[in-house]
């Protein structure tokens, strides 16, 4: 299954449109078309699940909040 179909079937579940106007859900970085072979599930995006991500080789996370939630100002 592609990123762009489990997006779509994941909305047809918990629409989209049905988010808060202050929540930043949906796909923050990913290639909607590359192939979906491991999923992580997690509350956080942190970097324990980004090391467990890459030891159960998951390609894909799918977390409760938002790595981005408010918008960026800098990167440093």
């Amino acid at each position: 299954m592609k990123v762009k179909n489990l997006l779509n079937n994941l909305d047809k579940i918990a629409p989209f449109f049905l988010q808060e106007s202050f929540d930043n859900s949906g796909i923050q970085f990913a290639d909607l078309g590359a192939a979906v072979t491991k999923i992580l599930l997690s509350i956080d995006v942190t970097q324990g699940v980004l090391d467990e991500a890459l030891e159960k080789k998951a390609n894909l996370i799918i977390a409760h909040h938002p790595l981005l939630f408010s918008p960026l100002k800098q990167i440093t």
